[in-house]
């Protein structure tokens, strides 16, 4: 099974922005999240750890993946997206992102998600390793 690993690096007012590093894949993949807010369902990103990602399909989701086992939370799904307000819990995909003085936003999600399609297959699964950065950052750049 492939192990991708997201790397947060930088919390900006209700979200957190990450890279996902695909092995193989030539282009990376950003992320944004909701910012940690006790592992609350629908307002915070998971905590960082090891999770098992499983193939998942519904008619607002079609062709993505849930992220399974994480403690006291379900439902929780990378798909397309551009801004916190989109993202009730969940990993949105993006091939760019852009900060105003205010927010972020992903760019060009539904490209990035069908890149992630194409390069492990919308049918299989794989493990993700979520890793925080080692001080946390918040917008603007000062250590907290």
């Amino acid at each position: 099974m492939m192990k991708l690993t997201l790397y947060r690096y930088l919390e900006i007012h209700n979200a957190m922005l990450g890279i996902l590093h695909v092995p193989h894949m030539p282009v990376p993949i950003h992320t944004l999240e909701d910012k940690w807010v006790g592992n609350e369902k629908m307002v915070s990103c998971i905590p960082a750890g090891t999770y098992t990602c499983k193939p998942y399909s519904s008619a607002k989701f079609p062709k993505v993946w849930e992220v399974t086992n994480v403690k006291d939370r379900s439902a929780i799904l990378f798909h397309a997206g551009n801004t916190h307000a989109d993202t009730h819990g969940c990993i949105l995909l993006g091939t760019g992102v852009t900060i105003d003085g205010r927010s972020a936003a992903l760019t060009q999600s539904l490209k990035a998600l069908q890149s992630l399609r194409d390069h492990i297959g919308s049918g299989n699964g794989f493990t993700l390793e979520i890793v925080d950065p080692p001080v946390k950052i918040a917008y603007p750049l000062v250590s907290v």
